[in-house]
């Protein structure tokens, strides 16, 4: 299509061609004074009923298109189209139907009515500012002054179709390039480049603080999608393909020399926007600081950065951010990098526990767990970090910290042994921590908890590494009720199976298996002494005073299985139907250990009566694998 520039001032445009500006009337129009806008008159023709007629301007829609188009408007005309823009007050978008008196507004967003002339420098001031262009004088003298500017907008937007009324609070900075962006304008003067660019963070949403944000790049309209949890602006290069440059990694080496300037204009730009990305978040930081979470949710995150804004936005930003007092401590400051010590990844609102001892350790962080992560991904070194070997080493330098964690725990003063379990629950959760960085390692490194107090006892207390003790599941430990000291808390075995089962972790921290053979040589700490050597003894059939519970000769066979036979050559552990028990030389000339066994009758030697072997009930032993 051919267009046409006519000079309209001191023009009878309107005059003679009268029919062409009527339609501007409506918005108000008047050749006779001064129009604060910009009009644009599309060409777009309803088809004509009449297939005769020939039209040959304009683009023939039927109705159905056109509401399409007109609904279409509203969402890439948003309120967002007035952000980085320097004079555009207000977008409209109206709808003048055959039937109708006047135009409806279907959409308009517009910069909030409490607009000021200050507002208005405020959104021009860096495209207005010309000492930058001093900068060839300047260099001479190695100083390049930063030129910057910080302003807050609001930004309304109705929606007649849908009903919704909005207010966006925006805060954005802008900031006038590198001294590398401005030498490359000055010396482009032909480009008319300005080495200008902005960031701006969604402050509010209709009072809903820092709402979530799909981050754009805008070269004052929108080009592409950044990840970024802000927007950026600026005079970028979009007339060629420079941002797909940017996307694939292209080398420099292939490109022509208009694309190498493009795409080094572009990433000079970009690298700019980063301390102007530093400034928003060092500005929001006081605004936000009893709301933390908020605040560092406008720190961008790799995982969602496309590839063109990593090594040009992200890494230098977190460069920055590094050297400013923006980490906050658990004790509500914000302090620089150095001050403080990130809290170990596997901290979390699930293991509040190790959380809390590290809190007693360190300075440590109350920032989201991604910081640290995103600071050493930027290059950055002095990121001080809690690792299973500091720890270690400071439980081993102060055992007044396990102490501390553990007076911190809340006592259950009715039920005492839910308090127990608390406290082994959260020494487990610290020794979790504390084995992370020796799995792949040996007997050697195993030795590294000796003298670190974490290992939990069955009878609640906590002793230190290396301890002679048995380990043994919580049903097996019922074997033995009266040496509860003796036995690591059955808690370490569930939750910590892989190293509690490890023979090389067992034998460096002095523990021991319980097994069937250990066992039996500890019946004295739970049988009468008086039963040794005994080839039948009246126990429950007396009343079990003093004895274990019936039960426990349940667990009892269950444990040592039928190979407990043989080793039982000096204890009656035999039951019997009439509660008394036998030892195994009573028995094992007449009795075949065989599931018929149970049910049926057999003859103890010479003896007359027929005895029968106690029936454990539903809970019947299944000793049939073992022979």
């Amino acid at each position: 299509p051919v267009g046409k520039a006519h000079l309209y001032v001191n023009s009878d445009l309107s005059n003679k061609f009268a029919d062409q500006f009527v339609p501007f009337q409506v918005f108000g129009f008047n050749a006779e004074r001064e129009f604060h806008g910009t009009l644009f008159r599309m060409p777009i023709r309803l088809a004509s009923k009449d297939e005769a007629r020939e039209v040959s301007l304009g683009r023939n829609m039927d109705v159905e298109e056109f509401q399409e188009l007109l609904a279409s408007s509203s969402n890439w005309l948003n309120h967002e189209s007035l952000l980085f823009l320097e004079h555009l007050e207000s977008i409209e978008v109206c709808s003048w139907s055959e039937d109708s008196g006047e135009m409806v507004s279907e959409f308009k967003t517009s910069l909030d009515l409490s607009i000021s002339a200050s507002l208005r420098l405020s959104r021009r001031a860096l495209s207005a500012n010309k000492e930058w262009q001093k900068f060839n004088l300047m260099s001479v003298f190695g100083s390049v002054p930063a030129i910057k500017h910080m302003f807050e907008v609001k930004i309304n937007t109705v929606n007649r179709r849908t009903g919704v009324k909005q207010q966006h609070h925006w805060l954005i900075a802008g900031m006038i390039g590198s001294r590398t962006s401005r030498k490359m304008a000055l010396e482009h003067k032909t480009k008319k480049l300005v080495p200008c660019v902005a960031v701006a963070a969604l402050l509010s949403c209709d009072g809903l603080a820092l709402p979530k944000l799909e981050g754009q790049l805008f070269a004052y309209s929108k080009v592409m999608r950044t990840g970024l949890p802000v927007h950026i602006n600026g005079w970028f290069e979009v007339t060629s393909n420079a941002f797909g440059l940017l996307q694939n990694g292209l080398s420099k080496d292939n490109l022509s020399s208009v694309e190498r300037f493009e795409l080094e204009w572009n990433q000079e730009l970009l690298e700019s926007s980063s301390e102007a990305y530093v400034d928003l978040l060092a500005s929001m930081c006081p605004r936000f600081k009893h709301t933390p979470l908020l605040f560092y949710s406008r720190w961008p995150q790799l995982a969602c950065i496309e590839t063109p804004f990593i090594e040009t936005v992200h890494r230098p930003l977190y460069s920055k951010l590094a050297q400013l007092p923006l980490f906050l401590l658990g004790s509500g400051n914000f302090v620089k990098l150095q001050s403080g010590v990130f809290p170990p990844e596997a901290s979390t609102s699930s293991n509040s526990n190790l959380q809390r001892l590290c809190s007693l350790m360190f300075p440590l962080f109350s920032c989201p767990s991604f910081l640290g992560s995103e600071i050493r991904n930027a290059g950055v070194r002095d990121v001080s970090e809690i690792s299973p070997e500091k720890v270690r080493a400071r439980l081993k330098g102060d055992p007044r910290l396990v102490h501390a964690l553990i007076a911190g725990i809340p006592k259950q003063e009715e039920s005492p042994s839910d308090s127990t379990d608390q406290v082994v629950d959260a020494v487990i959760e610290v020794l979790e921590f504390c084995l992370q960085d020796l799995s792949s390692h040996g007997k050697r490194d195993f030795k590294s908890l000796h003298a670190v107090r974490l290992l939990p006892l069955a009878n609640g207390s906590i002793v230190n590494f290396p301890y002679e003790s048995f380990v043994a599941s919580e049903e097996e430990q019922t074997l033995l009720p009266g040496l509860r000291d003796s036995f690591v808390h059955h808690r370490c075995l569930s939750r910590l199976r892989g190293w509690f089962s490890n023979d090389e972790f067992v034998q460096a921290m002095a523990l021991k298996r319980f097994t069937p053979e250990l066992f039996i040589r500890r019946l004295d700490a739970v049988l009468p002494a008086s039963w040794r050597r005994c080839r039948r003894v009246q126990a429950y059939r007396a009343g079990g005073a003093g004895l274990p519970p019936p039960e426990w000769l349940f667990h009892f066979w269950k444990f040592v299985g039928v190979r407990g036979v043989y080793l039982l050559d000096e204890w009656p552990l035999i039951p019997l139907c009439d509660g008394d028990l036998v030892s195994s030389d009573s028995v094992m000339h007449v009795v075949n250990l065989t599931e018929a066994l149970v049910s049926g009758g057999v003859e103890l030697g010479d003896e007359e009566e027929e005895t029968r072997i106690f029936d454990f009930g539903r809970e019947r032993l299944d000793l049939t694998g073992e022979g």
